[in-house]
């Protein structure tokens, strides 16, 4: 696992704080933002990697 440190505008901060929060009590276990950070990115990896493939399949096809 890597270390990534990044600044974050107080809004977006502040977000992620409460979502934290939110989701300690939705889930009735601790969640940290690096956790809900990771969650977040990895979902949205996930969303590019398969937006990529539908993309590369439609080429494929000659729909591209």
């Amino acid at each position: 696992m890597k270390t990534i440190s990044f600044r974050l505008p107080d809004e977006l901060a502040e977000w992620l704080r409460e979502r934290a929060a939110h989701e300690t009590i939705k889930r009735k276990k601790y969640v940290s933002i690096n956790v809900l950070v990771a969650e977040i990115f990895r979902h949205e990896m996930e969303a590019d990697a398969a937006k990529q493939k539908s993309l590369a399949g439609h080429e494929c096809q000659g729909y591209g």
